[in-house]
């Protein structure tokens, strides 16, 4: 992994919080129509985080138990995207969206509709960075992960050099619920990533 870290700007992660909140609100129009509940996305911000402070960084509630959706992307620009959820935020959103009993079925249904979510989401998300910017994406088939710790997340060290964490809320019947998204490069993808931002942002 490279050495160099690569800042963004200011007008960086502006302009990626403007191109998640399109996403999201995409996303949110999507599940609305699928679920028959009114869901809404908003992402207020986000920042950058060096995984050399990660432990020191991320979001308090990801000292407990989280849910997870990763989907993993390749192509111009090579990483990962995370849908994150506190477990009680996803016992609330998997509730909300199911009617039935908390059984065995009900977690494996709640897994499935997890996922679905998930799949939208950071598909609306990554789709709309793809149209503004050009970039070509394959995405792999995501996957749900449970149980996914702080520890888990200290993993990523090894597969990464730097993440961008938007904070995330899911606006469901009466409920807000938490979560993020992260989304994982290597030094050399984040360094494409914004010279693609900035060749954007110079053409406006």
């Amino acid at each position: 992994m490279s050495s160099e870290k690569v800042e963004m700007k200011d007008d960086h992660l502006d302009f990626l919080v403007e191109l998640l909140t399109i996403g999201a609100g995409r996303s949110s129009e999507i599940l609305s129509e699928m679920l028959d509940t009114y869901i809404q996305l908003s992402i207020p911000s986000i920042r950058q985080i060096d995984v050399k402070d990660l432990s020191n960084t991320i979001p308090e509630y990801l000292n407990q138990e989280v849910s997870v959706i990763d989907l993993m992307f390749k192509g111009d620009v090579s990483g990962e995207s995370k849908l994150i959820f506190p477990a009680e935020s996803a016992r609330i959103l998997g509730n909300l969206l199911l009617d039935a009993d908390e059984d065995e079925d009900f977690y494996s249904a709640k897994v499935g509709v997890l996922t679905e979510v998930g799949n939208i989401v950071l598909n609306s998300i990554m789709g709309t960075i793809s149209n503004y910017l050009k970039i070509n994406f394959d995405y792999q088939i995501p996957v749900y992960q449970h149980n996914f710790t702080r520890n888990s997340l200290d993993d990523l060290r090894k597969s990464t050099d730097t993440l961008l964490l938007a904070d995330t809320r899911f606006i469901a019947e009466k409920y807000s619920i938490q979560g993020d998204i992260a989304l994982l490069f290597t030094m050399k993808s984040m360094e494409d990533l914004t010279k693609l931002m900035d060749k954007y942002l110079e053409e406006l």
